[in-house]
């Protein structure tokens, strides 16, 4: 006989967070949200109970309102998000309905391009730059006779 009234004091005190936790309801659902306790999202559903600490999110086409049991109601608009606590008075709470922002990452992938003359880069451009110099050099020079350069 002690063991089953220990168990039902047991099961009493875990259940009682649960219980006291429990602040309010959802009144009506448009479109889609989200509710997430802790790690735990579920989609929101019409007469389901707001527990305190949990985040509200609508998509941008979706729309909840919310009965809090101190009277406040609440309306989260579609894109925005709210954590909805006890501790807040209606005005707070309606206050901390954000916007949600939605981040997009990219990435890419840079090509490095080879700087040079024509099909010669790197080394080789440095190479072919130095020929033309000496070609153009020896051209400059050139004054019509087969003679010796000279540094007339």
């Amino acid at each position: 006989m002690k063991l089953k009234n220990l168990l039902l004091v047991l099961s009493a005190v875990a259940a009682a967070p649960a219980f006291a936790q429990t602040i309010g309801t959802v009144t009506t659902v448009n479109g889609v949200a989200t509710v997430t306790t802790g790690t735990t999202g579920t989609a929101v559903v019409t007469g389901a109970p707001i527990v305190n600490g949990s985040r509200v999110i609508t998509t941008s086409s979706g729309s909840v309102s919310l009965r809090l049991n101190n009277g406040c109601t609440v309306t989260v608009p579609p894109g925005h998000g709210v954590t909805v606590l006890s501790s807040l008075t209606c005005e707070q709470l309606r206050a901390a309905i954000q916007p949600v922002t939605t981040t997009v990452t990219t990435t890419t992938t840079a090509t490095q391009v080879p700087v040079g003359i024509g099909p010669f880069t790197g080394n080789t451009a440095l190479a072919a730059g130095a020929l033309l110099l000496g070609a153009g050099l020896m051209i400059a020079n050139d004054n019509g006779e087969d003679a010796p350069l000279s540094g007339r």
